[in-house]
């Protein structure tokens, strides 16, 4: 679902691409939890929508569970007849006080 041209803009302002995306997610000893999307933001337009909300992401690497929340859009377009993720923004959400 995500392009070959795919850009991420992560919380800490470094972009990623394709290849990053797929080696963070399937690295060895990553195991995720599930994710729930909070508070949903949905536009949609006949070729092209912006995706997103606030999720808490939750992990272990190594043993060492990890906990963020973060705000996150996504823009997806639409490709000869299929949808695709081309672009992804995410910030990291202060911590609750």
């Amino acid at each position: 679902m995500t392009a070959d041209e795919y850009v991420l803009v992560g919380s800490d302002g470094a972009r990623q691409n394709k290849a990053d995306l797929v080696a963070f997610w399937s690295a060895d000893g990553f195991a995720r939890a599930p994710v729930t999307i909070t508070e949903p933001v949905e536009h949609i337009w006949s070729d092209g929508a912006a995706l997103g909300g606030a999720v808490t992401l939750s992990w272990s690497e190594g043993g060492t569970p990890i906990n963020v929340t973060i705000r996150y859009i996504d823009i997806w377009a639409l490709r000869d007849g299929e949808w695709r993720v081309v672009y992804g923004q995410s910030t990291r959400a202060p911590a609750p006080s």
